[in-house]
């Protein structure tokens, strides 16, 4: 028996527009109405297709494909249980796709919401509490900012964001 050839067909090289990224198909959202008090067990399924989602979205965004990275973002927002620690993540780049766009009002609503939750996990609160400090700096409310960017130093001492709570920072 000989080994199988595979130089018979040939390589084929994807133009620009078959190497984006293809749009994902819309994730369903998690039935969490009905057991509210018992515990779901997940296979790693929906978490892992939800996980490559958000990777690729953050990757979109980096990018700057702002409208793609946006639209999953929201997507994935609708997806995910209020008070998981994924739905924080998500919330904050929401409010960072609103700022993107210039809707500074959308974004500061998201981050105060994010930033006032006992849950959010400490990794979103340090970026979030600098960011909703910037956004107060660009929409010149002082105050404001300074009493997140005081929040930030006092929970965050040691920040590698430290240089970035202050007004200056955005200016």
């Amino acid at each position: 028996m000989s080994p199988v050839r595979r130089d018979i067909f040939t390589k084929h090289t994807p133009t620009p527009a078959e190497a984006q990224p293809e749009e994902p198909a819309p994730l369903k959202p998690v039935e969490t109405e009905r057991f509210k008090d018992t515990v779901i067990m997940s296979t790693g399924a929906e978490d892992s297709r939800i996980g490559e989602q958000l990777a690729q979205a953050d990757q979109l965004f980096k990018n700057k494909k702002i409208k793609m990275a946006c639209e999953m973002y929201e997507n994935i927002a609708q997806t995910i249980a209020e008070g998981d620690s994924l739905d924080y993540e998500v919330r904050f780049m929401l409010s960072e796709c609103a700022a993107e766009n210039q809707q500074f009002e959308q974004s500061l609503t998201i981050l105060k919401e994010v930033t006032s939750s006992r849950s959010i996990p400490q990794s979103v609160l340090e970026k979030s509490l600098v960011r909703l400090g910037q956004v107060n700096c660009v929409l010149d409310r002082r105050a404001e900012a300074n009493t997140a960017f005081t929040r930030f130093k006092k929970e965050f001492p040691n920040s590698v964001y430290i240089k970035l709570a202050t007004c200056e920072a955005v200016r």
